[in-house]
């Protein structure tokens, strides 16, 4: 039953992960389309806020959901508890960020500066790459680390220089095409990661307790 669940929360992830990625390339095309319609971009842009706020809450939940799953699966090892819940904290992290955001872009109060922006990314990333390294090497399968290797080391580059931006007020979004293929990239590998997963969950027998 806990490998079922994990497998449906894995299933339930990388939907996630798809429409949200959709979302962040696609928004901006299809709100400047609406505007360049005759509406008023600060009527249009509210709803994108709401909709992107929405998906980063479920997507946070979902990465909560996955690491407690993950935690329980194998409660005699540690690095299935370990890397479930980092995943969960990251989740949380993550969560917590989202709402910040929300509060900032909805109300006077201001609390979304560049330092905290940078802040948040850098825990909720490192309890992400954590989790996922863990992860990996609890099915002690040498593809599947490496897919989280790789993950970690191109996440590194994009969200390094995404932080380098933050701090330094470089435009970092003035460059569309460039955030929409770094996504593209940062979406092909993690679902490459999210499969294998999900693989292993299917046709390998847990390894041995440590």
């Amino acid at each position: 039953m806990k490998t079922i669940s994990l497998r449906s929360g894995i299933i339930t992830m990388i939907i996630i992960l798809i429409v949200s990625t959709v979302v962040r390339i696609f928004g901006p095309v299809v709100c400047d389309s609406i505007v360049q319609k005759g509406f008023a971009m600060d009527i249009v842009a509210p709803y994108y806020g709401h909709i992107s706020f929405g998906i980063r809450v479920i997507k946070s939940l979902g990465l909560i959901v996955l690491g407690i799953l993950m935690a329980q699966i194998d409660r005699n090892h540690t690095l299935s508890i370990w890397g479930g819940r980092l995943m969960a904290i990251g989740g949380v992290i993550s969560l917590v960020y989202a709402i910040i955001v929300f509060i900032s872009l909805n109300t006077s109060i201001f609390l979304a500066s560049a330092p905290v922006r940078a802040t948040f990314n850098i825990i909720e990333n490192v309890l992400w790459w954590s989790a996922l390294i863990m992860i990996a090497c609890y099915y002690n399968k040498n593809d599947f680390i490496r897919s989280a290797i790789i993950c970690v080391v191109i996440g590194l580059i994009i969200n390094g220089h995404y932080v380098w931006s933050l701090l330094t007020q470089e435009n970092y979004n003035s460059n569309y095409v460039m955030g929409c293929f770094t996504s593209l990239i940062g979406l092909t590998l993690i679902l490459i990661y999210f499969f294998k997963w999900l693989k292993f969950t299917q046709t390998e027998l847990p390894p041995m307790p440590k």
